[in-house]
């Protein structure tokens, strides 16, 4: 925790990730555990998503937002999977990527029907979706964010959309 808090300037910011850390950490934990399936590859991953978060730490508003919460699990699950693709490149890990992450987030969902669809789409697209729809960032938010451009997030976001609604119809629960 403490080199966590020398990367923080004010007592503000360092007062909100202490509050952060505390509520999300295991959460966060779990979501990278879930990706990983190794404790301690998901402690690195934690590790890593936390300094993303502090540098998007401005961004954050309410503590206990909807939106910080889904903010904080899909930056953890997209380090979680960057850290995954690492250990493949290295031949150090042999999991199946969307199995591991759709175990995952569907212990964070409700279970409603629109919900497993949106698991059931590719990592990419599921990603932006969330934020865009579920935490409200904006394009350029979200580019920032996963280090991509606006125009990969409207495509991915296009894309997901239209797996999304192809899935409904299939299920019967959109025309």
């Amino acid at each position: 925790m403490f080199l966590f808090l020398m990367a923080i300037d004010t007592p503000e910011d360092k007062s909100k990730f202490e509050k952060l850390y505390g509520k999300y950490k295991e959460i966060m934990y779990y979501a990278a555990l879930g990706v990983l399936k190794d404790k301690y590859q998901a402690e690195d991953a934690l590790s890593q998503a936390l300094f993303k978060i502090i540098d998007h730490l401005d961004k954050i508003g309410d503590i206990d937002s909807q939106k910080t919460k889904g903010f904080v699990i899909t930056v953890t699950e997209h380090t979680a999977i960057d850290c995954y693709r690492k250990l493949k490149r290295e031949n150090l890990a042999e999991i199946n990527e969307w199995e591991a992450y759709s175990q995952d987030t569907q212990e964070f969902e409700t279970g409603n029907e629109v919900e497993d669809c949106i698991n059931s789409l590719p990592i990419n697209y599921a990603v932006v979706l969330r934020l865009r729809y579920s935490a409200g960032y904006s394009d350029e938010e979200i580019a920032e964010i996963l280090g991509i451009t606006k125009e990969n997030v409207r495509t991915r976001a296009k894309r997901g959309k239209q797996k999304l609604g192809q899935m409904l119809q299939e299920r019967g629960i959109w025309y």
